[in-house]
């Protein structure tokens, strides 16, 4: 029997329909698990602290090359470390936007077999707010 996600919304809240959860289509799924790890701080999921990539620890930090280079990594290090996915199937982007934005794009090859799954987001270096573009 294949384990169902609950489906919640791209904010993370969850969806309730008739008074129940609703559970998600794998491919949403998927896309849960990627936007928990990556909007996961530092230290904010006790079970496993490996699977949050900890953006919050680059709040007020200059926006340089060599930060999107740190978050690029991070962001892989949070996919890749428990096996979620491979090296190979990530290609993670970071490109300052603004003097305090960069924007991040990610681009998997789905685990479920059904392509590419992209997804845009910007991190607020000062605010540290994580905005979904897209997905």
């Amino acid at each position: 029997m294949a384990v169902k996600d609950i489906q919640c919304t791209d904010d993370g809240d969850l969806v309730i329909a008739g008074g129940d959860f609703t559970t998600a289509p794998s491919s949403r799924g998927e896309l849960q698990e990627v936007l928990f790890r990556v909007r996961t701080e530092t230290f904010g999921y006790a079970p496993n602290l490996d699977l949050a990539a900890g953006l919050d620890q680059y709040i007020g930090r200059p926006n340089k090359e060599s930060l999107g280079i740190q978050l690029e990594q991070q962001v892989r290090q949070c996919l890749t470390v428990d096996g979620l996915y491979s090296s190979g199937d990530l290609k993670v982007d970071a490109v300052p936007l603004s003097m305090h934005v960069i924007g991040m794009y990610l681009f998997i090859t789905s685990r479920q077999g059904s392509g590419l799954l992209t997804l845009s987001f910007t991190i607020n270096l000062i605010s540290g707010d994580i905005s979904l573009i897209t997905n």
